[in-house]
């Protein structure tokens, strides 16, 4: 909804100015990219507060980044000009979420939608789930940093996020660094990624159990349900049938008026 609404503003008198804003912004970020490769020593630790008002930390390392051999430069999407208001944000998930650009969404490995890059789009102050995640990434970083060098971490608890530790073993995995890492260093990767595995089938395990699990308990009700259904049903038929019999036989047995009128009468 942005674009549009960002389109049509470009196309008035007043998209000039957009456009001005745009190289302005991306002149200061390139000036201050360039002070950071004058100035900055080759490792810096950085701190900075979050969204969620936690105090995070950050290490920079300049000879590897700036000094690499690699020119940077940034522009400004003017699309992140405008701001987007929480509303039409919100009617662009829906519509994404009712189309086939659901799948981006989803969770790669259960398929089942995942609620923290739903939140994380909207930007809307979930920041219980959202953060819970990025800390697990975190976590899983520091812990590859480890295994690449070598050193021996903890066993994988089995309340961990598996999911996005196991995204972030894998990315280091899928790397040349892994494939002319020494012998030992691989082993240390592969019996990390097969733990995490592990508790994932087994909680997959528990979860598809519970599920037949109340299956066949709803299966057994419905049995007994039946089943008591018929024997009421056949309770109630036998009954039906003494009342009919008995009804049957009072009709043919005689009265007691005609069993005297009979022995009244003269004999022949």
């Amino acid at each position: 909804m942005a674009v549009p609404m960002l389109q049509e503003i470009l196309d008035t008198e007043w998209g000039m100015l957009y456009q001005h804003i745009g190289q302005r912004m991306a002149r200061v970020q390139q000036m201050r990219v360039n002070r950071v490769k004058q100035f900055y020593p080759p490792q810096r630790t950085l701190h900075y507060t979050d969204r969620t008002q936690r105090d995070e930390v950050l290490s920079f390392h300049k000879e590897k980044i700036f000094r690499a051999g690699n020119n940077f430069n940034i522009t400004v999407e003017r699309g992140s000009l405008l701001p987007e208001m929480r509303m039409l944000r919100e009617e662009r998930i829906m519509q994404r979420l009712n189309s086939p650009l659901g799948i981006l969404y989803t969770d790669d490995r259960t398929g089942r939608l995942d609620k923290s890059k739903i939140a994380s789009d909207l930007d809307m102050g979930d920041y219980g789930r959202e953060g819970r995640e990025a800390q697990s990434r975190k976590f899983a970083n520091q812990l590859i940093e480890k295994l690449w060098q070598g050193e021996q971490v903890p066993a994988v608890m089995m309340f961990w996020d598996h999911e996005p530790m196991l995204d972030e073993l894998e990315a280091a995995m899928m790397t040349t660094e892994f494939l002319s890492a020494s012998p030992p260093v691989q082993q240390l990767f592969q019996d990390r990624w097969q733990q995490h595995v592990t508790f994932l089938q087994q909680r997959a395990a528990a979860q598809e159990q519970s599920m037949q699990s109340g299956m066949m308990r709803s299966a057994l009700a419905n049995a007994t349900q039946q089943v008591a259904a018929k024997t009421a049903a056949e309770v109630t038929d036998a009954a039906l049938e003494q009342i009919r019999a008995g009804v049957g036989r009072s009709q043919q047995a005689p009265s007691p008026q005609d069993m005297i009128q009979s022995e009244m009468e003269p004999r022949r």
